[in-house]
């Protein structure tokens, strides 16, 4: 990431300092620099699923180190011109995005579960501290040396960043063997497909959502996301058995995805199997302990079989992890049956502040 900033700002630099360029110059090496994003995101990502990520990002850095090796001899030697910083800033540019896109997908593989949120938020620091220190470490080191050096330094920095990517000794297995005739454009309209359910989904059309997402399992079967979502959709239509059925097709797929056993639970619960929906939802959390609506899902099933001590503890549990008005109203409730009448209180309390405009909040709190 620090040396794709520098690459950012070093390259502009070195055509004004050493070409003289214009702001017609500086403006179309700008859009080199950014076409890639724009035209090979899609692409790239469908790429980059067939192949293993750490050897591509090892594979991209020492491209970028020999893409942007030969600037700064040919400045030196009067050689450099514009058409050569024009296709290094679009092939430097496309590795960026083929790496980005390598590295997003390689930290799972590298952590569990439990661990995932943890390090996406220091990867998250880590990338605003390399965005930082690119940009206001390139404008010294150019100060210090001049453009085309510093580009050196930037392809050095590449070296380093495939040197240390090579020390990593996490086992990362082969991607899945794709179908006989599977095609690129497939997997991109099957991506395209999948990102318009999600759209259809947030904006409450719950008829197109799924038919997406049935069109996503049929271009690719084993598409477990795609299950996940679509169970979920079913369960919030009342289609239970089918939201059942995805889970557990899903699940024969990815059995260590904690979201399918939590979905499991919700239609297990929700069709009266209730050890059948108990031992979904435990499952779920051996899986990820930390999933703090699959506690809140545990916790209506342990309520409806009579448990108010155990819905009280999951919830208890799922408000630790995540203060939701919802989490909390629910708490009252059971709370309230338990004749805690004060402690009821305190949770509606707290929900009424988290969304003041709940009419069901309201009502209840205002029965205490």
């Amino acid at each position: 990431m620090t040396g794709t900033e520098l690459t950012a700002v070093a390259l502009p630099f070195a055509a004004m300092t050493v070409l003289g360029a214009s702001p017609l110059h500086i403006s179309l090496l700008a859009a080199c620099g950014f076409l890639p994003h724009l035209v090979a995101s899609l692409p790239v990502g469908a790429l980059a699923d067939r192949h293993r990520r750490r050897p591509l990002m090892i594979w991209c850095n020492v491209r970028q180190a020999v893409v942007l090796g030969p600037v700064p001899p040919a400045a030196l030697l009067d050689g450099l011109g514009f058409v050569q910083l024009y296709a290094v800033a679009v092939v430097a540019a496309l590795l960026s995005v083929v790496f980005d896109t390598a590295y997003q997908s390689y930290l799972p593989k590298l952590l569990r579960r439990e661990q995932l949120a943890e390090g996406h938020g220091k990867l998250s620091v880590s990338m605003s501290f390399a965005t930082v220190a690119g940009q206001s470490g390139a404008g010294a080191l150019i100060t210090a040396i001049g453009a085309a050096r510093a580009v050196t330094v930037d392809a050095v920095s590449y070296l380093v960043s495939a040197t240390t990517l090579a020390l990593v000794r996490a086992e990362e297995p082969m991607p899945a063997a794709r179908p006989a005739g599977a095609r690129l454009r497939t997997k991109i309209l099957e991506v395209l497909r999948y990102n318009r359910a999600e759209i259809r989904f947030a904006r409450g059309d719950l008829q197109g959502a799924p038919a997406d997402l049935s069109y996503v399992l049929e271009l690719d079967p084993e598409f477990v996301a795609a299950y996940v979502n679509r169970s979920g959709i079913w369960a919030a239509l009342g289609e239970h058995a089918e939201a059942k059925a995805d889970a557990l097709r899903g699940l024969e797929l990815e059995p260590r995805n904690a979201y399918l056993p939590a979905a499991l639970g919700q239609a297990e619960a929700t069709l009266g199997r209730h050890e059948a929906a108990r031992t979904a939802f435990r499952t779920s959390l051996d899986l990820d302990p930390e999933a703090a609506t699959t506690w809140a899902g545990r916790a209506v099933l342990a309520y409806e079989m009579g448990d108010l001590d155990g819905a009280v503890a999951d919830l208890t549990r799922a408000i630790q992890l995540e203060e939701s008005p919802v989490f909390l109203f629910n708490r009252a409730v059971a709370l309230r049956d338990l004749g805690e009448q004060e402690s009821a209180r305190s949770d509606l309390e707290r929900a009424a502040r988290l969304d003041p405009g709940d009419e069901d909040i309201r009502a209840l709190l205002s029965a205490i």
